[in-house]
């Protein structure tokens, strides 16, 4: 066996080697089932149990409450951000944005293609090239447009985490690294009504968490 090498990124990282063994063996022949994965449809009644059972733990390991859908979407950080305006942006294609990084910076640019884009909020200093972020706006500093559709946030990939309250608007948060590494503190219902979380389990595979308002 080629030696392993220890992969700490931020983005696809380091897994037990019991997992990926069983992912292994399993991806030949599903227990019970006698073919891969690969080779059944996704309608296929065990790979439907499959995804009600990642979903049930994802909804433990969280502590999601019942009053959320968990649904399983394609795509990288990029499709979300052409995802998110395109299917919540209408009927008036207005959105807040508030710029925290590099990654709501892509946001913004996809989010122009839909719509109008209102930059909430940018805490962008520095010219040129050696511009730079080291802090998420304050409650105090955003200017919301009250005929947008949402507001939205990229959070921790940015460095700093926050959760934005204290707006009647749709609320997108977007997670990235630390995801499944701390609570989201869903109890928070001030805080979490009339919110959308897209989560990263995988490079290719996001988590959309609707709030059942």
């Amino acid at each position: 066996m080629e030696k392993r090498i220890y992969n700490f990124s931020a983005g696809p990282a380091i897994l037990p080697e019991e997992v990926l063994l069983e992912a292994q063996k399993d991806l030949f022949a599903l227990p019970g089932v006698g073919m891969s994965i690969l080779e059944i449809s996704h309608r296929f009644k065990n790979v439907r149990c499959y995804s009600c059972r990642s979903k049930g733990r994802i909804k433990k390991t969280l502590d999601i409450p019942d009053d959320y859908q968990i649904l399983f979407l394609q795509g990288g950080a990029s499709l979300q951000f052409s995802m998110v305006p395109l299917n919540l942006m209408p009927p008036k294609n207005k959105a807040d944005y508030i710029s925290t990084g590099s990654w709501s910076k892509k946001a913004i640019k996809e989010a122009k293609r839909v719509g109008t884009v209102n930059v909430a909020a940018t805490t962008e200093e520095g010219e040129g090239e050696k511009k730079f972020f080291k802090r998420i706006p304050k409650q105090s500093e955003l200017k919301l447009d009250p005929d947008a559709a949402y507001v939205t946030i990229s959070t921790s990939n940015n460095t700093i985490f926050s959760e934005l309250n204290g707006t009647k608007n749709l609320k997108v948060e977007m997670f990235r690294s630390f995801v499944m590494l701390r609570l989201i503190f869903f109890t928070k219902k001030s805080i979490l009504k009339n919110t959308v979380w897209f989560m990263p389990v995988h490079r290719r595979i996001w988590v959309l968490l609707v709030s059942l308002w």
